[in-house]
């Protein structure tokens, strides 16, 4: 149990450290066995256990890659592993390294997004009612749009945000599980289409770094599915049927994933031998097309809310100030 609880505390920082120190070593001409020397010698806790593991995986017929398998995220290690089978090991450590560079999250970068205006609303809500309460309790029986205004976000204003905080958590949950026809139609509308374009460029560029290590498409495909989520899976498995019947690339990805521009070049030139060089270009275009999109919502949204609020805040207390000057002048 500590074991299986260190492995799942091994972070992509660690995965990403070790593995460029194995790099080092691989281009300083060290064999496996003297980097897991190394790492008994002057690693922490977890990479000394991995260099023993290491020390020991021959004699039980493994691989370093082998023992990496239980240390690092599947593909990482099945990348290292076909690359050592088709004898360039530096290849594939190399492309597990961009592995773990490449990608963000972007459901949790959308939950940034949208939770600090939530915060704005539900602040400025709560000063709005606070302090227009002050004002009416100077008045005596009142009545108008100041107090209905008041009393509507008093008794649903909570409730509304509240209903607007699950709305967006349903999303969340539901943009790496549904899948199928039915979620085609949710993937152009905002958030979802955010999701969508991160998740392409995750898959092509897992799919350019496990081709670079030697493995075919196919293979990299079922690899990429055995790990990814629902949604991605429904995708692959529209790749992988396609695959029986197509060898142009373009064609094969087109499940709906990719972005029309993207999609269109990858059939145009889908037929020639450099499907490395494609996936790559590909990848970096969905990735820089979702960090272009997310950072325009970053930059509108609380905007937008903040502008919002005030007015609401504005027509709150200036509504109920008027009530009052009224009643004094009465």
């Amino acid at each position: 149990m500590a074991i299986a609880i260190e492995t799942l505390l091994f972070t992509r920082a660690n995965q990403k450290e070790l593995l460029e120190q194995w790099l080092q070593c691989e281009e300083d001409g060290l064999t496996v066995s003297q980097f897991c020397d190394l790492l008994i010698k002057h690693g922490d806790e977890s990479t000394k256990k991995i260099g023993r593991e290491g020390l020991e995986a021959p004699g039980k017929g493994l691989a370093f890659s082998d023992v990496l398998a239980k240390w690092c995220s599947p593909v990482v290690a099945s990348t290292i592993a076909s690359a050592e089978s088709a004898g360039n090991r530096k290849v594939g450590i190399e492309a597990a390294l961009n592995e773990l560079s490449g990608g963000q999250n972007v459901i949790g970068r959308l939950f940034k997004i949208v939770t600090f205006p939530l915060f704005i609303v539900l602040g400025v809500g709560y000063l709005g009612v606070y302090v227009s309460g002050e004002i009416l309790s100077a008045i005596r029986a009142p009545q108008g749009f100041a107090i209905d205004l008041r009393s509507f976000l008093q008794s649903f204003g909570g409730l509304t945000l509240v209903g607007l905080t699950l709305a967006l958590l349903s999303m969340g949950v539901s943009m790496p599980r549904w899948s199928g026809r039915s979620r085609q139609w949710a993937d152009n509308l905002p958030l979802y289409s955010h999701y969508r374009i991160g998740v392409a460029a995750g898959l092509l560029r897992t799919l350019c770094n496990l081709s670079s290590a030697g493995m075919n498409l196919n293979e990299a495909l079922e690899l990429s599915a055995k790990n990814g989520t629902p949604y991605l899976r429904g995708h692959i498995n529209v790749m992988r049927e396609k695959l029986l019947t197509e060898n142009n690339l373009g064609k094969v990805l087109d499940s709906g994933l990719l972005l029309p521009r993207s999609q269109s070049n990858l059939e145009v030139l889908g037929e020639s031998a450099q499907v490395i060089r494609l996936l790559e270009r590909a990848a970096l275009y969905h990735q820089a097309e979702v960090v272009k999109r997310l950072n325009r919502i970053d930059m509108i949204l609380p905007k937008v809310i903040l502008m919002l609020a005030i007015v609401m805040l504005a027509v709150l207390i200036g509504s109920s100030m008027m009530l009052l000057l009224n009643s004094v002048q009465m």
